[in-house]
């Protein structure tokens, strides 16, 4: 990103660029996009799980 296309938040111990976009909604905090991330991670960790508990219970 350019310059102009960005500005800059605080985001933990670094300082981000994020675009304007973002900005105008209000993301002065990347905590949304690190709890997005998380999530990607997290919930096929869960479905995994409660797919072999399942399995577990159909099959003993």
């Amino acid at each position: 990103m350019c310059g102009d296309c960005c500005v800059l938040t605080q985001g933990g111990t670094q300082v981000w660029a994020i675009c304007l976009g973002c900005d105008r909604r209000g993301g002065r905090s990347l905590g949304a996009g690190w709890r997005m991330v998380i999530g990607w991670f997290l919930w096929p960790i869960v479905g995994l799980f409660v797919l072999l508990v399942l399995l577990y219970l159909a099959f003993g």
